[in-house]
């Protein structure tokens, strides 16, 4: 009786950690409205939202000015991908979070930050192409689609 009693108390124990772990490091949700609220540049499924953010981004890092800005994507499944690119002047630090993604392939990778210095933009008929760049490193930051006629 005793054995059973102390297996329950584990299990209780063990249930009770795995509560608070998942309560302290879930990100809270971060859905459409909010990000529209604070102002994100937004792409849901074909959809797209403040993209002209992007342009304001370059020309401040193309003229040296500090700057810095959200991007949300939403999977299908609805969860938020946050992207924030900051610069400061020197060096642009390109952050994602998808601690929010449910189905996330890599799970030890949840927030992964890496730094460039060059960004890139790739222009054509159907969409622009925001790139970042370090030396031959390339990583796609954004894609801006064009409505055509």
């Amino acid at each position: 009786m005793k054995a059973i009693t102390r297996i329950i108390v584990c299990l209780i124990i063990i249930g009770a950690g795995l509560y608070a772990y998942v309560k302290l490091y879930t990100p809270p949700a971060y859905d459409f409205n909010r990000a529209m609220e604070n102002g994100d540049v937004v792409t849901r499924g074909k959809d797209q939202y403040n993209v002209e953010k992007l342009d304001k981004f370059v020309e401040n890092f193309k003229n040296g000015k500090k700057d810095n800005i959200v991007i949300t994507a939403y999977t299908e499944e609805g969860d938020a991908i946050i992207y924030r690119i900051e610069y400061d002047g020197k060096q642009i630090k390109h952050t994602s979070d998808t601690s929010r993604d449910k189905f996330s392939s890599n799970r030890s990778l949840l927030k992964r930050t890496t730094k460039f210095d060059n960004i890139q933009v790739n222009d054509t008929t159907r969409y622009t192409q925001y790139n970042l760049v370090k030396g031959d490193k390339v990583e796609i930051m954004f894609t801006k689609f064009k409505k055509l006629s």
